[in-house]
């Protein structure tokens, strides 16, 4: 029965499209947005909509898909449109641009005056395989979907030369590739004290806390309780090092968001943000990043601020979970196995000038095209479309 429903949904959401089809006609101004399955305000779609409703006021019908919950989220100049519902499909199906940062599962492929625009969710750092080159790990599901994806995308975004090459190789996609860097980077490269000390005092950081940031990646076969760290011996070792108190932040994969929204820790120094819509606010106020195979790597080597690379299942992750483009070895940060190597790091070989330049050697390397302009670069190409 329940498999009948599903057909008989399915086929009643073909029939609506239809219609629209037939008398709705595409409007070339409207910007459809949904980041990560609707279920977040955040990444690219939110930079780029958030810089054309500051900068470009009035010249695009800017709509958001959003689960209902999020709503209030969205800044006043922009359409809410609630996920899974009607409207979002008519607005999905009208909408003269869209751009999303994951892969879409599309019903028919997109009209004939439609433009998409695939920003994905990724940093300009080749880290883990993804896609076609991942895929002994995907569904044949996803693979199919995936591909009808590609085959709708007019334009797909990278930062850098070497990424570039990857997306090409991996992404089912022969069509244009706009290497002129990430929007959710405008923001992150952008240095803007006042926000930075609001945005502490809203989350009740007192400004002479320093702010370790926690951010692994989304495991297929482990629990996010294994990915909890010896919260009271680093922060210990991080007081003793910067003389200064010091907090936590846990940010967990957002597909363990509901996984880990209720677990306690056993230090008051330690917050789990998890759940706090955008990544790029909290990487601007942390001073130092502790990760493993995440993106967020790539953030904060573009801040130039230090990250630990902390692999405590290292040879397993890379054995069974997911190959890498670059040795993580490779990558401008130290690595370590275990806790312990890293306070002893900490204690005895953090040199930060090193790590400044290991950064610039790095983003030479993969030929970084980061500027701080890719919204601006962005618009110029959807307006000559």
């Amino acid at each position: 029965m329940k498999k009948l429903l599903g057909k008989i949904k399915h086929f009643a959401k073909l029939c609506i499209i239809c219609v629209i089809r037939i008398f709705c006609p595409v409007k070339k101004n409207r910007i459809y947005f949904i980041s990560n399955d609707g279920e977040r305000f955040s990444c690219n779609p939110k930079a780029f909509c958030e810089y054309l409703k500051t900068y470009h006021t009035g010249e695009f019908e800017l709509c958001y898909c959003l689960d209902k919950k999020l709503k209030s989220s969205l800044p006043s100049g922009v359409k809410f449109v609630k996920k899974n519902s009607l409207k979002n499909i008519y607005y999905f199906q009208t909408a003269g641009i869209i751009i999303s940062n994951f892969r879409l599962n599309w019903q028919v492929n997109k009209r004939k005056n439609q433009y998409y625009i695939q920003t994905w969710h990724g940093g300009p750092i080749p880290q883990k395989q993804v896609e076609k080159d991942a895929q002994d790990n995907l569904s044949e599901g996803y693979i199919r979907s995936a591909k009808r994806d590609s085959k709708n995308m007019n334009l797909l975004m990278t930062g850098s030369d070497a990424i570039c090459e990857v997306y090409r190789n991996c992404f089912w996609y022969d069509g244009e590739i706009s290497n002129f860097g990430t929007p959710r980077y405008d923001n992150l490269l952008k240095k803007d004290d006042e926000f930075e000390k609001q945005k502490r005092a809203e989350l009740g950081f007192d400004e002479n806390l320093v702010l370790v940031l926690y951010a692994p990646t989304f495991r297929n076969n482990t629990p996010a309780t294994d990915l909890i760290l010896n919260n009271k011996k680093i922060l210990n070792a991080f007081e003793k090092y910067f003389k200064k108190p010091v907090k936590m932040i846990y940010r967990f994969h957002p597909n363990q968001a509901n996984e880990t929204k209720d677990i306690e820790f056993d230090d008051d120094r330690v917050v789990n943000l998890t759940e706090y819509p955008d990544a790029i606010d909290l990487e601007k106020l942390c001073d130092l990043l502790i990760t493993d195979f995440s993106s967020v790597l790539a953030d904060f080597a573009m801040l130039k601020k230090p990250c630990f690379i902390l692999c405590r299942d290292y040879d397993e992750y890379i054995s069974s979970e997911r190959k890498m483009y670059i040795d993580v070895t490779e990558y401008p940060y130290p690595l370590f196995k275990s806790e312990d190597e890293m306070i002893k790091f900490l204690n005895h070989d953090l040199d930060m000038e090193k790590i400044q330049k290991d950064i610039d050697k790095f983003a030479k390397k993969i030929g970084l095209t980061e500027k701080g302009n890719a919204c601006e670069s962005l618009y110029k190409k959807i307006i000559k479309r």
